[in-house]
């Protein structure tokens, strides 16, 4: 009887603590004195920031801190975003490209990134550019600085100070060397390397091309006949190879007619090899270029690479009458403007005409006729070059001859000009 009753009273017990127990989490929840306290946007931010982007709950301190320095102006918010971004804790994280892009938009959005967005990014990355320039483009954009506004802070920008987000072409042209002939993303000290050859005319496309096929790496992948045209099709003419073409070279390589590198060589010299370094803004090759316009490329290591330089160095010839015409051929008219600095228009244009060959410009040495102040024809030699879609006249005799006047890059018929007539290419 007693063992019976000392059951019942344990089970009251039990029910009457647990009732208790529910009674004061009930309590501690509707209590109005002890209100859950809703984050601000700012807090809300510098939490999302730790978590995305160093992947940990930041402390008590921490995050008041970086508040606190928000609030009063220390930091805009990209300012904030990059001194997470480029601190020894997220560099230890170590995180390829698309976590890294992962990250960033988990920090800085306070969002996931969806599928598309990384695999853009990724993208750009994989064709030269830098995670600062993805830093820019997410940093930069409304979303952020929507997020800004919230938060009462400035948004601030980013610019990328990185070689190779200056020149994007370049770099993806570079960027699908790695690709196509070694099978991976490049390295950002390769590709700052060649992108330094490209850029001081140390090499133009067809070398570095070469250095790419003539690379240890890329002989290590031993690959068959077969194999190798098809990646010289893809690296150098941008297209899969025909049938015909495919099988053309494979036996000029399995009959030992040629090496591979000459193959890779032959493929360069095509038309199309050479559009598509057009197509990214490089030379076609500074050998060809040397050996072709030396005289030229000697003027341009001297003032800089640039059509403006070249044409105000024309323009800077002494003009001196004489009977120079078309017939001495643009060879000779250059040589003697480069070696002397005198001459009269047909040297002006010989030498503007060269170094816009060298700097890879669709340029023509012009002949024909101006109108002059006795209302006849007079002889007279320009440059035409085909650019953004339509032809321009560059006429650096012209502005030396007539102070005040300009010669540079204008269509036929602009006032203040000469009247040209009966005019056609020389070459």
């Amino acid at each position: 009887m007693k063992r019976q009753i000392s059951r019942r009273v344990i089970s009251l017990l039990t029910t009457l603590v647990m009732l208790f127990g529910m009674w004061g989490t009930v309590l501690a929840q509707d209590d109005p004195e002890v209100p859950s306290k809703p984050q601000e946007p700012i807090e809300q931010l510098v939490i999302g920031l730790y978590n995305g982007i160093l992947a940990r709950e930041g402390s008590p301190e921490e995050i008041a801190f970086w508040c606190g320095a928000a609030k009063k102006g220390d930091f805009n918010g990209v300012q904030l975003v990059v001194t997470f971004l480029t601190g020894e804790e997220f560099s230890k994280r170590n995180l390829g490209d698309a976590d890294f892009i992962r990250a960033l938009y988990s920090g800085a959005l306070g969002r996931q990134a969806t599928e598309g967005e990384v695999n853009y990014w990724d993208g750009v990355i994989g064709n030269g550019a830098s995670r600062s320039f993805v830093i820019s483009g997410i940093l930069n954009s409304k979303e952020f600085g929507n997020i800004c506004a919230s938060c009462g802070i400035e948004q601030g920008t980013h610019a990328s100070s990185q070689l190779g987000d200056k020149y994007p072409k370049i770099s993806a042209f570079i960027a699908r060397l790695y690709s196509h002939c070694l099978d991976r993303r490049y390295e950002r000290a390769g590709l700052n390397y060649w992108l330094g050859e490209l850029l001081n005319k140390n090499k133009g496309g067809l070398e570095v091309a070469a250095c790419f096929f003539d690379s240890d790496e890329f002989k290590a992948r031993k690959m068959i006949d077969e194999e190798f045209v098809t990646i010289c099709y893809r690296t150098l003419l941008d297209r899969e190879p025909d049938i015909d073409g495919l099988m053309f070279w494979v036996g000029k390589l399995r009959r030992s007619e040629m090496s591979r590198l000459q193959v890779m060589e032959q493929f360069c010299v095509l038309p199309e090899f050479r559009a598509l370094c057009d197509s990214f803004g490089i030379f076609y090759s500074m050998t060809y270029v040397r050996n072709m316009y030396p005289e030229a490329c000697a003027i341009l290591d001297q003032v800089g690479w640039d059509i403006r330089k070249a044409y105000n160095w024309s323009v800077g010839i002494t003009y001196v009458r004489s009977s120079l015409n078309q017939d001495y051929g643009t060879r000779y008219l250059a040589h003697l403007g480069f070696s002397t600095r005198k001459g009269n228009c047909y040297v002006y244009a010989a030498t503007f005409y060269e170094m816009t060959q060298a700097l890879g410009y669709d340029s023509h040495q012009i002949v024909g006729y101006v109108k002059n102040r006795n209302g006849g024809l007079s002889p007279h030699s320009w440059v035409e070059i085909d650019m953004e879609g339509t032809t321009y006249v560059f006429d650096p005799e012209f502005e030396q001859t007539k102070p005040g006047r300009d010669g540079w890059k204008f269509h036929y018929g602009k006032s203040g000009t000469w009247m040209y007539a009966d005019y056609y290419r020389f070459n």
